[in-house]
């Protein structure tokens, strides 16, 4: 017999940060007769130990999963294992306001025939010039329909459709369609609940309109394995049959074949990378973070590329000993290569950049781009036209380069026979946009249909985004505008060969042949452009001669293009059946040159020039710099007796190098070191307001002087730091990312661990730019770290032409814990994971300030 109450279905997966508040707004209910069942869905955050803090109350009960299994299956168990007659749900982000389940409960009473009830509910809670406030919706939301925190249902032998089924983000197709058979839903009217609004949200992460995408989804729910995925505003993306003539490699990895580590993102057509591995070379992939829609990362479905582990993935590569690191493929992978670079590994790399140098300019990225540039030791360019353009900016030599488009596709999707041509059946000529119609308006699809051109565009998601632009052509043009849904590749050959000609992008350049007023569409490939050239396709542009247009360069190269200056221009040209006809053909016979696998062996080729190159380079000039670092640690304090915390942290130095040479420095022997060996530098060294900042110059006069390594008096070693050194002529430290995120800046280079040889290049550049700085009677800590301070270091390390051959140790090896946490350790609060990093660690600063306290002390002395 079912017992009349509310069973409350609380998924939840990684949100611990959002949960308490939810269960909250449950224990605050006016209706006491629910019961809670959580499901804990794979959660890693610390969930299960937050939730047994509530299971006092017993109402509430959990169950848990090792692994995410999904929202379908996540609400099935909670179905399961409901005991009361009416199902609600609570996800762990959302809350219920107080009265939010005796409305809902009234509601049912008063309509005992009704199986479905719907509350208001509050959303997308922003703050802006307007006020700060959220919207309201009474019933299901447009586009998305009902969500969970709204409804109440009847218990029902109806299931939720599970991951191995379809992942979705519409509650309708998983759900509520089925439960809504047959029955007619009820409606509070009342704002009882609050639909939480942040960038993490399940709808989010799935939906390409969000940002969000497969790739994105697989990587936030950590799943490694095929899906069929369909989001409301994007098309069918169905991996076991997408990949399924990929599921049988033709070749597996040989011993003599390269390990190649896949840095990055893959972009479209990921498939391509198969290549190597049918070439005998082993894959391994370390994947950028927060893809986006296109962003192809690991786990991939097809193929043996093994992925690197982002944790700790430094030890992995070091054991995975990569013959070539390969950087791919767009802006949004920049930050992730550019850590990765940091680290120097002195593994051959190679940089393949497409899309593209505006957008980093346009986010911040530019510097890091620049700098991936200046350190690949080679570069793979889309073309020789950005090649040039690039080389404006380079102030640095890239002697190894080739030439190739990053998104070509496997050469396995130009399996297939042309279809016949829909123009012969009615004698009008069809056109196709696989994707998004850039350059075309609603106007020039009316012109196109006036000379009996079609236009049809590929592409669930486009459609949405599209929308008022469809509308608009389909009023101006009816008949002649033609939507479809996406177009798998598998189907490229057959499906887009069926039209006359497809759209590249449309634009008039109007750059002159002047390369300075060059933009990215006159330098950029679409990827669809191998779409098109996989069916045989010739390529409809505007005709931009006398312009720097590289994909007109492209396709005038090799017969792909038709090239039009005026509506009536292009009707002609398509009209004419038998001139398209041989261009079609000689198409058809040179369209590989648009596949990955034709340019395998020039690959490969490339990579074993860079990797000799990197043999070359490494046994003439790194080799001779081991040597020359010479072993001794300096400290500086203002005399020879420092406190005693201090003694016992330069103890660990000499105790982890018995055989290096250890030098302290006083405030005396600073002052006679600067008037003996850079007399010309010592006005500017009495100038300086505080110690800190005289003490910050003389060290990069006393480490240019005699080489060596120089460590602030509060670090303490943990381990010998000798192999950080090796290989590398000099040397520094950086700041943990927490101090980074304080100051808005992607990286600090630390001044309290840093090493070089004699006379170092970089450090010579250093106190000669120290000279030329500006000195303010000011005794701040701002004015500290910008004259002679890390923020000053760090502007010179990006500055610095030949800051490649500069070693940047990543905050994990050298300073694991930022300011509040080294305070943490000190007073002997140490978590299991600050204790992981610290056993990786070789040293750890810990932030004694003893510098900034007297600063402020010297600031509130003159206050007072």
């Amino acid at each position: 017999m079912k017992r009349k109450g509310i069973s409350v279905i609380m998924p939840t997966y990684n949100q611990v940060s959002f949960i308490s508040r939810a269960i909250t707004s449950l224990l605050i209910q006016t209706f006491l007769e629910w019961e809670l069942i959580i499901i804990v869905d794979g959660s890693t955050d610390g969930t299960v130990e937050l939730i047994e803090k509530y299971l006092g109350d017993k109402r509430i009960k959990y169950f848990f999963y090792k692994n995410n299994k999904g929202l379908g299956t996540a609400a099935n168990l909670g179905l399961e294992n409901a005991s009361y007659d009416y199902i609600s749900y609570l996800p762990s982000d959302d809350l219920y306001f107080s009265d939010h389940l005796q409305s809902l409960w009234n509601l049912a009473e008063a309509n005992p025939e009704g199986t479905f009830f719907c509350s208001g509910a509050k959303y997308n809670y922003q703050d802006n010039n307007n006020g700060s406030a959220g919207q309201k919706c009474f019933g299901p939301f447009a586009d998305i329909g009902y969500q969970l925190v709204q409804i109440m249902h009847q218990k029902t032998e109806t299931r939720w459709m599970e991951r191995n089924e379809l992942v979705t983000d519409s509650l309708n197709l998983m759900f509520w369609n089925r439960l809504l058979i047959g029955t007619v839903p009820k409606f509070t009217m009342k704002i009882t609940s609050e639909w939480t609004s942040h960038p993490s949200q399940r709808h989010k992460i799935i939906s390409e309109r969000w940002g969000g995408g497969i790739n994105l989804y697989k990587q936030f729910y950590n799943i490694n394995q095929k899906l069929k995925y369909n989001s409301v505003f994007g098309g069918m993306i169905d991996e076991h049959t997408e990949y399924l003539e990929f599921d049988n490699p033709q070749n597996s990895p040989q011993r003599s074949g390269l390990k190649i580590l896949l840095v990055g993102e893959l972009a479209y057509n990921a498939e391509r990378v198969l290549a190597f591995e049918e070439k005998g070379h082993q894959l391994y992939g370390l994947w950028t973070g927060s893809p986006s829609f296109f962003n192809a990362i690991g786990p991939l479905p097809f193929g043996n590329i093994i992925d690197v582990p982002k944790e700790n993935w430094q030890e992995h590569v070091k054991e995975i000993k990569p013959d070539i690191i390969y950087a791919l493929l767009n802006f949004q992978a920049i930050p992730f290569i550019h850590r990765v670079i940091r680290e120097n590994l002195e593994i051959p790399f190679v940089w393949h950049f497409k899309e593209g140098p505006f957008f980093c300019r346009q986010k911040g990225l530019w510097d890091q781009m620049i700098d991936i540039f200046e350190y690949a030791d080679g570069t793979i360019f889309l073309n020789q036209e950005i090649k040039i353009w690039y080389e404006q900016f380079f102030y640095f030599e890239t002697p190894l380069s080739m030439i190739l488009d990053g998104d070509l596709p496997h050469i396995d999707r130009f399996k297939g026979k042309p279809s016949p041509l829909l123009s012969q059946l009615d004698g009008e000529i069809h056109t196709v946009v696989p994707g998004r119609p850039l350059g075309l308006s609603p106007i020039d699809i009316q012109e196109l249909s006036r000379r009996k051109i079609h236009l049809h565009i590929y592409g669930d998601f486009y459609h949405s985004v599209y929308k008022t632009w469809i509308e608009e052509a389909n009023a101006l043009a009816p008949g002649y505008l033609h939507l479809h849904p996406v177009c798998t590749p598998q189907n490229w050959v057959v499906e887009l060969s069926k039209y006359d000609a497809g759209w590249l992008h449309i634009f008039d350049s109007e750059n002159n042949g002047e390369m300075m007023k060059a933009n990215w569409l006159d330098l950029n490939y679409a990827a669809r452009m191998s779409t098109l050239g996989a069916a045989g396709l010739p390529m409809i542009q505007r005709d931009n001669t006398q312009h720097i247009c590289a994909s007109q360069s492209f396709t005038k190269k090799h017969g792909f293009g038709i090239f039009y200056n005026s509506f009536d221009d292009l009707a002609l040209q398509l009209g004419d059946r038998e001139k398209m006809y041989d261009m079609r053909q000689e198409i058809w016979k040179k369209r590989e040159v648009l596949s990955f696998n034709y340019h395998i062996e020039e690959i490969i080729s490339f990579f074993d020039r860079v990797i000799d190159s990197k043999k070359e380079f490494k046994g003439v000039s790194q080799k001779k710099s081991v040597d020359n670092i010479p072993k001794i640690i300096h400290q500086t304090w203002k005399n020879d007796q420092p406190p005693k915390h201090y003694q016992i942290l330069t103890q660990t130095w000499k105790e982890h190098h018995p055989n290096w040479e250890y030098k302290l420095w006083t405030d005396q022997m600073n002052y006679d070191f600067i008037k003996n060996f850079f007399p010309s530098f010592l006005p500017i060294y009495e100038q300086y307001p505080s110690a800190i900042q005289k003490a910050d110059a003389v060290k990069y006069f006393i480490l240019y002087q005699y080489g060596g390594l120089f460590v602030d008096m509060d670090y303490e070693c943990i381990q010998n730091v000798e192999e950080l050194l090796e290989g590398n002529s000099v040397v520094f430290g950086s700041e943990p990312e927490d101090h980074c995120k304080k100051f808005y800046m992607d990286l600090i280079v630390s001044n309290a661990f840093m090493g070089c040889t004699p006379e170092n290049n970089f450090f010579k550049f250093l106190c000669e730019s120290i000279a030329t700085i500006q000195i303010r009677n000011e005794n701040t800590v701002l004015n500290t770290l910008n004259t002679t301070g890390p923020f000053f270091l760090t502007k010179l390390y990006k500055s610095f032409p030949g800051k490649t051959n500069v070693k940047i140790l990543s905050a994990e090896r050298i300073s694991p814990l930022s300011m509040h946490e080294s305070r943490d350790v000190l007073s002997g609060e140490i978590t299991e994971e600050i204790q992981e990093r610290l056993d990786r660690a070789h040293a750890v600063h810990y932030f004694f300030g003893s510098w900034w306290k007297a600063v402020k002390e010297d600031q509130n002395q003159s206050l007072n």
